[in-house]
């Protein structure tokens, strides 16, 4: 059985240029994105649009390119 692709978005990016949010530092993303094994991190902003069409392009593609491998376990968007 092989792995499924795991994305991570990270959403309102436009929040990084606030020096006064409280955000996660990008060192702590990282880590946790490898022990997640994550194939692909995005940080994205609905309100600048940043980055928002390549997230779901490449979720679109990770779902097309996986959809021939059927082992009952698919959640697109969770």
């Amino acid at each position: 059985m092989t792995r499924q692709p795991l994305l991570l978005a990270l959403t309102k990016s436009d929040l990084r240029v606030d020096s006064s949010a409280d955000l996660i530092k990008p060192d702590a993303i990282s880590q946790n994105a490898r022990k997640l094994q994550v194939t692909d991190l995005y940080e994205c902003s609905a309100k600048t649009g940043e980055n928002v069409k390549q997230t779901f392009r490449r979720a679109a593609e990770l779902v097309v390119r996986n959809d021939g491998e059927k082992n009952g376990k698919c959640c697109a968007i969770s």
